[in-house]
């Protein structure tokens, strides 16, 4: 511990009050040199308290940091989740176009095919009222005229 000299009053300009409550001045015999090297110890120990805020206040913006990414995290995973339940419905929709598609291309052909029928059927009934007024014809012409074919 270090020794006061009680005599001479301690000048604030002089001393300096550490937290252990003991002030030195200048005055003391020997102080000199323990007066810096506190001064210095109390000079490191405000610069390590500043390097404590700092480091602290660099602690609490990591966990802002961290907590914003974990909700940038949580929304991206929404967002995925979203985005994977639209691609199911797409495809769930294109399979459906695809296959009414398909069902109207088979419909097509179907009629298509039907059309041909038809078109075949006219040519064939075409063909026999042509051959029946042919007759019809010659018969005229042997036997004064015949009537319409019916069913024609």
């Amino acid at each position: 511990m270090v020794q006061i000299n009680r005599d001479h009053v301690a000048s604030p300009r002089l001393g300096t009050s550490l937290r252990c409550g003991v002030t030195l001045t200048k005055t003391s015999p020997g102080m000199a040199d323990p007066v810096s090297r506190l001064l210095q110890w109390q000079t490191e120990v405000e610069s390590f308290q500043s390097q404590v805020d700092s480091l602290e206040a660099t602690a609490r913006d990591l966990e802002a940091y961290n907590s914003e990414r974990d909700n940038l995290s949580e929304k991206v995973e929404r967002q995925a989740s979203k985005v994977e339940a639209l691609r199911e419905e797409i495809f769930s929709a294109r399979f459906s176009q695809a296959r009414m598609l398909n069902q109207a291309k088979e419909k097509f052909s179907t009629l298509q095919y039907k059309i041909i029928q038809i078109q075949l059927t006219v040519q064939r009934l075409r063909k026999r009222v042509e051959a029946s007024r042919a007759a019809a014809g010659g018969g005229e012409a042997a036997g004064g005229g015949a009537a319409e074919p019916s069913g024609v």
